[in-house]
């Protein structure tokens, strides 16, 4: 991510790293995005995390390691605690970070449970729903992926409809 950073924002660029160096390279076009795109990085790992303090802009955990889950605001709130925490060791300023979720849309007609008995994120009554969004928003998260597909592609529109009509305008 480094190297990338200095492709992008130098007009010279030259980089040495562990893995990566390079002299007198050109690279061109400059990207639009000043200074540079977002770099967003992913990962619950304790690595991941310190990673994206260090040089991510946003943080987008994928939720899809067992060892490290991600499905209960508690566990994300902590997470984006520790990314910051990491953030603020590198010497960057911690409100500098963005925060992003994916989930997936199981329904919004009755709330389903988790192994432990907690109510599964984005299930429940469109008023629940909006209130986990919210809740995300006071989060600090920034982004939301709310994964919608259905078994065919007329399911998939349904569900799209569903949410615009029914969550959409609670959390507004």
């Amino acid at each position: 991510m480094r190297a990338f950073k200095e492709l992008w924002t130098s007009d010279s660029p030259t980089f040495e790293g562990k893995y990566c160096r390079f002299t007198n390279v050109t690279f061109a076009p400059k990207p639009v995005q000043k200074p540079h795109p977002p770099i967003w990085t992913g990962g619950e790992s304790p690595a991941a995390l310190r990673r994206a303090g260090r040089l991510a802009n946003v943080w987008y955990p994928l939720g899809s390691n067992p060892r490290y889950p991600v499905a209960t605001h508690t566990q994300y709130a902590d997470y984006a605690t520790r990314v910051k925490r990491y953030a603020q060791d590198a010497g960057r300023d911690p409100a500098s970070l963005h925060f992003a979720y994916r989930t997936n849309w199981f329904n919004d007609q009755q709330a389903s449970t988790l192994p432990d008995g907690q109510r599964r994120l984005l299930t429940g009554t469109p008023q629940q729903i909006a209130d986990d969004i919210k809740r995300y928003q006071d989060l600090g998260v920034r982004y939301m992926m709310v994964n919608l597909q259905g078994e065919t592609q007329t399911q998939t529109l349904e569900r799209m409809q569903r949410f615009a009509d029914r969550i959409m305008p609670l959390t507004a």
